[in-house]
């Protein structure tokens, strides 16, 4: 039966909490392009910046997630086919006892075959953030800056 839970389509409500997370967003982005955005949350809020992330019309600079796991297969597997070297790092405990590390693995597999760039660390440990992780994600924020990926200011 475990194998279901990696085909479930949509999650009730997260349609809903997409567009209220994209709102909040764009209120303190400033006019900036999501292309200069990094979206990034942990377990439901890594999901929901994943999901929001491949469904705009543009890509985000890059995305962060902290232990997710593969929701709404279907939607993301088409989505991800427009991300092609999207940056995406994921982080997930072996030991995690809320969200099994094989659906992250899936979700892996699923963004790789995408030509999603994905950088995956899976740790010893629970649901959690280890400093491993946080340093890694720090890295790929410093890559991301230094990509140049976010213009001081236009016309110059």
């Amino acid at each position: 039966h475990h194998h279901e839970v990696l085909h479930i389509g949509a999650p009730p409500g997260m349609g809903a909490a997409r567009k209220k997370l994209r709102t909040a967003i764009e209120a303190l982005m400033g006019g900036r392009q999501w292309s200069q955005v990094v979206l990034g949350g942990f377990s439901q809020g890594a999901m929901m910046a994943l999901d929001l992330a491949l469904r705009l019309e543009e890509a985000p600079a890059a995305v962060i997630a902290f232990s997710p796991t593969l929701v709404d297969r279907t939607s993301w597997e088409r989505a991800a086919a427009l991300r092609k070297g999207l940056r995406v790092f994921i982080s997930h405990g072996r030991q995690d006892p809320l969200l099994p590390i094989r659906g992250t693995e899936a979700l892996v597999a699923l963004l790789s075959a995408a030509g999603v760039a994905v950088d995956y660390l899976p740790f010893d440990g629970p649901h959690t953030i280890p400093f491993e992780a946080l340093e890694r994600a720090a890295t790929h924020l410093r890559e991301v800056r230094e990509a140049g990926s976010f213009p001081t200011s236009s016309g110059t």
